[in-house]
C-alpha cells in the first residue's frame, strides 16, 4: 500500500480469487442468506472495497 500511495506502483487492475469453505448459503448465525446477502454478492463487494482502499480511487 505504501508503494502505491507514494506513486512507485500504479495499480491498473487486480485479479482476485475467493475461496469458499462454506458449503451452504448461510450467514454466521446459521440462517439462510437472502439474495441481497448472497455469498458471491457479499464477497464481490469486498473485492471492490479492497481495490478502492489499495488505489485510493473510486470504482
Amino acid at each position: 500500500k505504501q508503494q502505491i500511495d507514494s506513486g512507485e506502483f500504479n495499480v491498473l487492475s487486480m485479479d482476485v480469487e475467493t475461496y469458499f469453505f462454506r458449503r451452504e448459503n448461510k450467514n454466521a448465525k446459521g440462517e439462510p442468506r437472502s439474495w441481497t446477502d448472497h455469498l458471491l454478492w457479499h464477497h464481490s463487494a469486498h473485492t471492490i472495497d479492497i481495490f478502492q482502499y489499495m488505489t485510493g480511487s473510486k470504482v
